[in-house]
């Protein structure tokens, strides 16, 4: 396991080809889930993916 400095970097948008083996500029589609209420990181992992898209979409059940 790397260590956690490492992990920050990646969060922080440094390093994002390490989030997923894919290369996230062939994928056609990524998508954010969370099954915790609350902040759980999600809007800073979309915020990065953010960069590369032509199309951010949220959906929420109320």
């Amino acid at each position: 396991m790397e260590p956690t400095t490492k992990s920050n970097s990646v969060v922080n948008g440094d390093n994002c080809e390490s989030l997923h083996p894919l290369n996230l500029r062939k994928s056609k589609a990524n998508v954010v889930l969370g099954a915790q209420w609350g902040d759980e990181g999600k809007g800073k992992v979309v915020d990065m993916l953010a960069s590369e898209a032509d199309i951010v979409c949220r959906c929420q059940n109320n």
